[in-house]
């Protein structure tokens, strides 16, 4: 059976922010060369690195699949500063009185946006910067 591409972008427009934070993450690496970030999404599902839904199971499987090498990844408060090498994926909330929204986008080392799946997220724009994911290459190059 063939995949089912609509439901794949579907699940990918409402869940995959982070997973696209790693898919861009790569792309730089690799001097912004375009990866086909559903045909991968689907690699990854199949390794279990992740789940249907977006949902990150090993962030430095993810990134060792995408790049290859060793990667180290630590969850850190808002406030972190970066160390040289290390690359932050920012996650944002904004309560709502029906539900907390959040939204991952890649940040800049510098207390702004690198980029944002979205383009430009109410998550971002209406909420607040509640941590920080780090990941940081240690061991061997892209392959």
């Amino acid at each position: 059976m063939i995949e089912p591409r609509q439901k794949i972008m579907l699940d990918l427009g409402e869940g995959g922010c982070y997973w696209l934070c790693f898919i861009r993450i790569t792309e730089s690496l690799f001097s912004n060369r375009r990866i086909d970030a559903v045909e991968k999404f689907l690699e990854a599902i199949k390794l279990g690195l992740c789940k249907e839904d977006g949902f990150i199971n090993d962030p430095e499987g993810i990134m060792e699949f995408l790049y290859g090498g060793n990667w180290e990844y630590h969850k850190e408060d808002a406030d972190y500063r970066l160390k040289p090498g290390e690359f932050e994926i920012l996650r944002y909330e904004n309560p709502t009185p029906k539900m907390i929204y959040s939204h991952f986008v890649l940040g800049n080392g510098n207390g702004g946006i690198e980029y944002d799946p979205l383009g430009k997220s109410n998550t971002v724009t209406n909420g607040k910067l509640v941590s920080k994911r780090i990941l940081k290459l240690v061991i061997g190059l892209g392959g």
